[in-house]
């Protein structure tokens, strides 16, 4: 869903951050909420199953705070960036956002990291340097003509 914020906007300094960080979140919102109903009616209870939550209200809490302290500035952070630079550079660091995830998943959680995930963090980092490169390359002709 942020992806598709990310090209919808780009260019686009008239759009307001804030509004489109709430549409992302909404927007995804809907579609996980879909994703679950259809999930649930075609059978799969086992990808749709929720969890059995001892407090609400302290999921609640966590869940706001985490969203207004940490998702939020994130999100109007990649939004506003994502309207000043070109589209790829800013769908390659979208990406380096899945090595920020897999590396937070195992050093908070313990999951594994496995030959797969080493591989995937490995061409995301390939690309974003090469778009680097790139990029600087470009930049040193234009400047030098």
């Amino acid at each position: 869903m942020l992806g598709i914020s990310l090209v919808l906007i780009r260019g686009k300094d008239d759009v307001n951050s804030t509004a489109m960080v709430f549409t992302t979140a909404v927007g995804a919102g809907v579609i996980a909420v879909a994703v679950a109903l259809i999930l649930l009616t075609t059978g799969n209870l086992e990808l749709a199953a929720i969890p059995k939550i001892d407090s609400p209200l302290l999921v609640l809490i966590a869940t706001l705070a985490f969203s207004i302290l940490l998702l939020y500035p994130s999100l109007l952070g990649q939004i506003w960036g994502a309207q000043r630079i070109i589209a790829p550079t800013a769908a390659l660091l979208t990406m380096t956002e899945i090595l920020v995830a897999t590396a937070s998943a195992y050093v908070l959680i313990g999951t594994e990291l496995n030959a797969t995930s080493m591989i995937g963090a490995v061409v995301i980092l390939l690309a974003v340097l090469i778009d680097i490169a790139l990029q600087y390359r470009h930049t040193k002709e234009t400047t030098s003509k």
